[in-house]
């Protein structure tokens, strides 16, 4: 199993990781990794550890689509305007199909960049709920059902 610890250096201070050495643990071995090679990584890890890290880091590392990274960088809008928005995006970015334990969804990936805007995140949840639920041919039902629950609020 991995347990993960963030440590940001230098580049040029690499030669700092020599010095870092473990004490007190259970754990046999020690290994660097960059962050893409920990996403890239199939080994096998603590259950939704990359889930957990995209938590962490807000989302800064998923491979989103533009239109959400731009919806991301929205600071003019509240949080009732962008939820409305989210659901958009989600119910234009959501492909069907099963996800691993570490996988997020579009929704969970969007509620993820704006986690402290609470209408996003229970916007974003109550769709995959619906879609999960309804099924993913009935996306545009869901979408539309969310968008006018956000209006009449």
């Amino acid at each position: 199993r991995v347990y993960p610890f963030a440590l940001t250096l230098p580049s040029e201070d690499i030669q700092l990781l020599s010095n870092i050495e473990m004490r007190g643990t259970e754990h046999d071995k020690m290994k660097f990794l960059r962050i893409s090679d920990f996403l890239g990584m199939s080994d096998q890890c603590v259950p939704s550890l990359k889930r957990a890290f995209h938590h962490a880091t807000s989302g800064r590392y998923l491979d989103l689509p533009q239109e959400i990274r731009e919806w991301e960088g929205d600071r003019v809008n509240g949080a009732a305007y962008l939820a409305r928005k989210a659901v958009d995006l989600a119910a234009a970015h959501t492909q069907s199909g099963e996800l691993s334990e570490d996988e997020l969804s579009t929704a969970q990936s969007i509620a993820i960049l704006r986690p402290s805007m609470v209408p996003i995140v229970n916007a974003m949840n109550e769709f995959d709920r619906q879609v999960k639920h309804e099924g993913y041919g009935q996306i545009e039902r869901v979408k539309d059902e969310l968008l006018k629950s956000l209006a009449d609020e």
